[in-house]
């Protein structure tokens, strides 16, 4: 008999000690478990039940195409990014912007606050495209 099944994987994020962007480091936090994560292989036994094969070697999962998030913090005419707790306090406002590493662009994010201008949200997609691409 053919059995079938799949393997679900839940990542939880527990911010430890927040320093500040902290959506940026949970993303980079999350690739980091996926590329390093082993599973064993499961196959059905004499009686048609799915088990893990230990005597098999550990399956890894490719990741070839992931999301990386890059936030900036909008402060008066000021645009910072990898903003610390304390600087987050001061912002007026903030942009994210998520390319994956083969320099698609994912999403933008812009909450309120103050306004972007569009050369400088311009600046901030070749900044988050070039730091996708190095992660």
């Amino acid at each position: 008999a053919d059995a079938s099944f799949a393997l679900v994987l839940n990542i939880d994020i527990a911010c430890m000690s927040n320093d500040g962007n902290v959506m940026d480091t949970s993303m980079i936090a999350m690739l980091a478990t996926l590329r390093t994560a082993e599973f064993p292989i499961y196959q059905p036994d004499e009686s048609g039940k799915v088990v893990p094969r230990h005597d098999l070697k550990k399956w890894k999962p490719t990741v070839s195409n992931y999301p990386v998030s890059l936030t900036f913090g909008l402060f008066d005419n000021a645009i910072l990014h990898d903003c610390t707790h304390k600087e987050e306090q001061e912002l007026t406002g903030w942009y994210s912007v998520v390319y994956n590493n083969l320099g698609q662009l994912c999403g933008m994010y812009k909450p309120g606050g103050t306004p972007i201008k569009k050369d400088s949200m311009k600046e901030c997609m070749a900044v988050a495209k070039l730091h996708a691409k190095k992660v």
